[in-house]
């Protein structure tokens, strides 16, 4: 499988030949590299890439979490245009796969791996050896690649923990279109608290007491209004206290994009029957499926290419990203396009017939009339 996937990226690496400079090693690494979660709680690593100079077309990189589970992955914003797998297995295991044509250099996010910290001590995040960056000549940079892992403490919850919940984003393992954040911890007597809403993950607030001002409405909860779109991370703590509360918002209010949209006369494979190949992509959440309505009818789960069955009128196809925002188009069939073609004709000819009904009785009235 993998040898098959390091062919086809080698193909989307050789699509434009470069000359590839010499430079420092190039590296792949975590951020943050170390950080404090509570276990049992969730929290993103970014997988990021500084080609230090090198110019890469394509990757295939696979890791492990320890005393973790990964829920989900994302590649929204990343350095890699064309995704041949974005997975994760056994809960586990994670695998980013793929190639940008034109290459790349510099530094980036490859993909977002969300994990939940299953018990107290040590989670390990680390990318396996047999990880591959091409040049764009095909070549693989493993003798010039450092691999750097993350290390996260997973804490002891205890009794005094404040406990952070959220009315309009209540999954942290979700994406969400609402761009107002509301949230709730139960106030202490006497207890003054620092926040800090920030992109960072690793971001902590300082010891200064903070009191909501502009957007910000205090009674018991908290609203963070108009924010932009994006993963953010809201962190808590009480003033003179060392522990930190965190809760993360993923934020997506915009559809997806089509990047291709046809349909095609059939062929061999599809036993000549006409199909569409279709792929949008979103920037933010990432797609999470196609569907299809044919004829008003539910909508089903497909993929590209999809074959047209022979007897529909009207098929609307949409990309739906993670945050259930969708982009929809619609195709109609030669027999639909003849049916609107006919009503068309034979509202032209009902039309004209009024017109010839309605000019003698006009004349007729109008006649009495003198």
């Amino acid at each position: 499988m993998r040898r098959t996937a390091l062919k086809y990226i080698a193909l989307i690496s050789l699509t434009i030949v470069f000359s590839v400079p010499t430079a420092n090693a190039a590296k792949l690494y975590f951020y943050p590299e170390t950080i404090d979660v509570i276990a049992g709680g969730s929290f993103v690593v970014e997988l990021r890439l500084d080609t230090e100079g090198e110019l890469v077309n394509a990757v295939d990189i696979s890791g492990n979490v320890s005393n973790g589970l990964i829920e989900s992955i994302t590649t929204a914003n990343s350095l890699i245009e064309i995704f041949i797998d974005a997975s994760v297995s056994n809960g586990n295991t994670f695998r980013f796969a793929g190639g940008t044509p034109n290459g790349f250099t510099g530094s980036g996010i490859v993909g977002r791996l969300n994990i939940t910290s299953v018990a107290p001590g040590q989670l390990t995040v680390q990318i396996d050896d047999v990880s591959k960056l091409l040049s764009g000549t095909g070549v693989a940079l493993n003798n010039e690649t450092k691999l750097r892992s993350a290390t996260i403490n997973a804490l002891q919850p205890n009794v005094n923990q404040i406990i952070i919940t959220s009315k309009s984003h209540p999954n942290q393992n979700k994406w969400y279109s609402a761009k107002d954040l509301q949230l709730h911890w139960d106030l202490e007597e006497d207890i003054e608290y620092s926040y800090l809403i920030s992109q960072d993950p690793a971001a902590v607030p300082d010891n200064t007491a903070d009191k909501p001002s502009g957007t910000l409405i205090w009674q018991g909860d908290i609203n963070i209004g108009g924010l932009e779109e994006g993963i953010y991370y809201f962190t808590l703590k009480r003033v003179g206290e060392e522990g930190i509360a965190r809760y993360r918002a993923m934020i997506d209010a915009t559809p997806p994009e089509w990047i291709a949209f046809e349909v095609s006369e059939g062929v061999p494979e599809t036993q000549y029957n006409k199909f569409i190949t279709f792929i949008a992509k979103d920037v933010q959440s990432g797609i999470n499926r196609y569907e299809a309505e044919i004829d008003g009818g539910d909508p089903i789960k497909i993929l590209a290419p999809y074959i047209l069955p022979d007897d529909y009128l009207k098929i609307t196809i949409s990309a739906i990203d993670n945050a259930g925002n969708k982009i929809s188009q619609t195709t109609t069939s030669s027999a639909q396009r003849n049916i609107i073609t006919l009503y068309i004709v034979v509202a032209v000819i009902v039309l004209g017939a009024l017109i010839t009904l309605v000019r003698p009785i006009g004349r007729r009235i109008l006649t009495k009339g003198e």
